[in-house]
């Protein structure tokens, strides 16, 4: 039976818990890696993936120059044994919806060992994984909410107070609406069901406060649809680009 060690990729790329997101950025993309393995004092303590890196920076509305690792990591860290079957990874990938896992040996991480790895060597693993692991809404099956979300927040912007209100109401019912239905179907689409409550939440003020609170109803909306614009926009990026080049710096980067 083939074990995970034997499937896995090494080295591992480490960098500490204080190094800026820009930083690490480019050493993934010079490695050609997608994630970085965070430390603190050297310890291992979490792990950023590139996915993090577009998502949860640009969510924070803050440059990547001044956002840290340990911010967007996440964490605890979920391990494997190197001697385990590739079949028992593949369930504990299912088991915490991961596509990761770090492989550990006596105690020290040797190596990691994603979804891909394992569906190359073994594609009869899909069915053990995908059941939990379910792919999300494309980018087309979005444009209708992303459209919708933007009328709603041009309006709040050239309506009159009154006007605007009454016209997103309407907006906001289609949306969840359609957000429901997308939801009901892409069961485990996280950052899909995180819109929707955020457009329940709202569309529920809005309902509630009405003209008097336009200016935060316009902050809010204005958010949502950047949010809404940064997951459509990344899951466009990994259909389409890889990740490839030089480093332009010599990097910090600690191999385990």
């Amino acid at each position: 039976m083939m074990k995970v060690r034997d499937v896995m990729s090494t080295p591992i790329i480490t960098e500490d818990g204080d190094t800026t997101v820009d930083l690490g950025a480019s050493i993934l993309e010079a490695m050609g890696v997608g994630s970085l393995v965070v430390t603190e004092d050297g310890v291992p303590v979490g792990i950023v993936t590139e996915r993090d890196m577009a998502l949860k920076v640009l969510s924070k509305n803050r440059p990547a120059a001044e956002v840290k690792l340990k911010e967007i990591m996440s964490f605890p860290l979920i391990t494997i044994d190197a001697d385990a079957s590739v079949d028992d990874a593949g369930k504990l990938m299912a088991e915490k919806r991961v596509r990761r896992l770090l492989v550990e040996e006596d105690g020290e991480i040797v190596g990691i060992v994603t979804v891909r790895d394992l569906l190359t060597h073994e594609p009869e693993l899909v069915e053990e994984i995908y059941p939990t692991v379910k792919t999300p809404a494309s980018p087309y099956r979005l444009a209708g909410v992303e459209d919708c979300l933007r009328r709603c927040v041009y309006t709040l912007k050239a309506e009159s107070r009154e006007v605007a209100v009454e016209k997103c109401k309407e907006l906001l019912g289609k949306l969840e609406k359609d957000l429901g239905e997308l939801t009901s179907y892409y069961e485990k689409d996280e950052e899909l069901r995180d819109i929707l409550t955020k457009v329940e939440s709202l569309s529920k003020r809005m309902k509630e406060m009405g003209a008097e609170a336009i200016e935060d109803l316009k902050k809010e909306s204005d958010a949502l649809l950047t949010d809404l614009r940064h997951i459509i926009r990344w899951r466009k990026l990994t259909s389409t680009t890889s990740l490839g080049g030089e480093l332009p710096f010599k990097s910090r980067r600690t191999r385990i």
